[in-house]
């Protein structure tokens, strides 16, 4: 008798931990999801880490590089230099 409600209080355990594992909140699925986006995150940080230190890297000549700085102004802002005659073509 005591057998009987041992493995029937196992069955119903095997159950709701079955049901826990495919249910789309918190089994498998759930999982799944979170591990995509985990990886989709990691891609991101990686990224804007890239990002970073070519910014770094720019603002190191910024403020080092006079010559970078005359180029940039130059390309950017469109400045020309004395005696220097600038053609703007659109």
């Amino acid at each position: 008798m005591i057998w009987r409600i041992v493995i029937g209080f196992l069955v119903v355990l095997d159950l709701v931990l079955v049901y826990r594992i495919v249910h789309p909140e918190t089994g498998v699925p759930a999982y799944r999801q979170l591990r995509e986006r985990t990886q989709e995150l990691r891609g991101k940080i990686q990224r804007i880490d890239a990002e970073n230190k070519e910014l770094s890297a720019e603002i190191r000549l910024l403020r080092k590089d006079e010559q970078y700085v005359r180029r940039l102004v130059r390309r950017e802002l469109l400045y020309a230099e004395e005696n220097e005659i600038m053609y703007i073509f659109k």
